[in-house]
């Protein structure tokens, strides 16, 4: 899926489906210049094997915790699954220095950020589904990206589900951001293959052929293939890693259960300090 749009920012993908690499490049919202990004050069062995751990632990965690919850022993976990990517590349691009918060009321954030000219990357992680509705029944503009111009906010849109790309736009966001001390926005688009969380059911709403195609699509997969290409990783290196960090997870769990509850009084606790 390359995301294609007009006047607002855009990023190309750079990794097919198959982990090859394909044409990539940015183009900022005045359309006044064109910023060249080169993926593969930025992203080294040593990052890219830790990004790829880092998302298959995410995955492992996601298996297991649901599960977990569907037989009593959670109350609630939403997964990611579809969207690991994004969580993974984004915060490898960003440094130690670097602060990451929630956003909470987006229109007002957008709007104090520009007027203040605040170094802020907005990033939105745009999954197709607003719960059970989806983006196409949430809103008419063309995704998210483009509500940046009418704050004056630069934006770009990255394909959400290629690790390259979505390093590589938040590596530029971060640049111009610290260099301009102006805001900016990226939106990431990808599918949410789970549910919302684990108390929801979306075949209520979509149809499991529908969710099965995006599931085969594995974007993790995606680019584990780019990294053996490489020469990076193997089969023998998948097992033993899968083995080990489904063993950690679970004993993790298996630790947290046999922690005494908190008292019911802790839920008040510090609430209005």
């Amino acid at each position: 899926m390359q995301i294609l749009a007009s006047n607002e920012a855009l990023i190309c993908k750079s990794l097919s489906t198959n982990g090859t690499e394909t044409k990539h490049e940015s183009v900022n919202q005045n359309n006044d210049s064109l910023i060249l990004i080169s993926p593969t050069s930025a992203v080294k062995k040593d990052l890219a094997v830790k990004m790829y751990r880092n998302m298959v632990t995410l995955q492992i965690m996601d298996h297991i915790f649901d599960e977990a919850q569907k037989q009593g022993r959670l109350s609630l976990y939403m997964a990611t699954v579809g969207e690991e990517v994004i969580n993974i590349a984004s915060a490898a691009a960003l440094t130690t220095d670097d602060i990451v918060l929630p956003q909470g009321d987006f229109h007002a954030a957008l709007n104090f950020a520009a007027v203040l000219e605040a170094p802020v990357i907005f990033l939105c992680r745009n999954n197709g589904w607003a719960v059970s509705t989806p983006v196409n029944e949430q809103f008419r503009s063309d995704g998210i990206a483009i509500k940046g111009q009418v704050y004056g906010v630069r934006s770009i849109r990255v394909d959400g589900t290629d690790a390259l790309a979505v390093y590589s736009a938040i590596r530029a966001a971060r640049k111009m951001a610290i260099k301009e001390q102006r805001p900016i926005i990226v939106e990431a688009i990808a599918y949410r293959v789970s549910d919302h969380a684990s108390s929801h059911d979306a075949t209520q709403y979509r149809s499991r052929e529908e969710s099965e195609y995006w599931r085969r699509r594995c974007s993790v997969s995606r680019f584990r293939k780019w990294i053996q290409k490489n020469g990076w990783w193997s089969d023998e290196e998948e097992l033993e890693f899968r083995g080990n960090t489904k063993e950690q997870v679970l004993q993790a769990l298996e630790k947290a259960e046999e922690t005494e509850k908190p008292p019911l009084t802790d839920l008040f606790t510090d609430v209005y300090d």
